[in-house]
């Protein structure tokens, strides 16, 4: 995978993180009802040219790094993002 396909892949995540963090402060938002948002569903979309080892090997380096940042909220918005993509088939949980 070259340079540019590993920095828009790390976008894309980074984007959806920041939709699970957001639907973490939210009372009124759960975590299913953002896998049927319009700007989940493009989002997503950009990462299904990837294989899903390569997302979730990725995602797992993310949740590395934040965990040890301390940045509770994020990683719990990462866990919600990986549950969620695994359901959609495009990351791997458990691996």
């Amino acid at each position: 995978m070259g340079i540019i396909s590993e920095l828009k892949l790390g976008r894309t995540l980074t984007k959806l993180t920041g939709l699970f963090v957001e639907a973490n402060r939210d009372p009124n938002m759960s975590h299913e009802a953002i896998r049927s948002t319009e700007k989940y569903q493009q989002l997503t979309e950009k990462l299904k040219v990837y294989n899903p080892d390569k997302v979730t090997i990725e995602l797992l380096n993310n949740m590395m790094v934040t965990s040890k940042i301390g940045n509770d909220e994020r990683y719990t918005a990462q866990e919600y993002l990986l549950d969620a993509l695994d359901k959609d088939g495009i990351a791997i949980k458990g691996m």
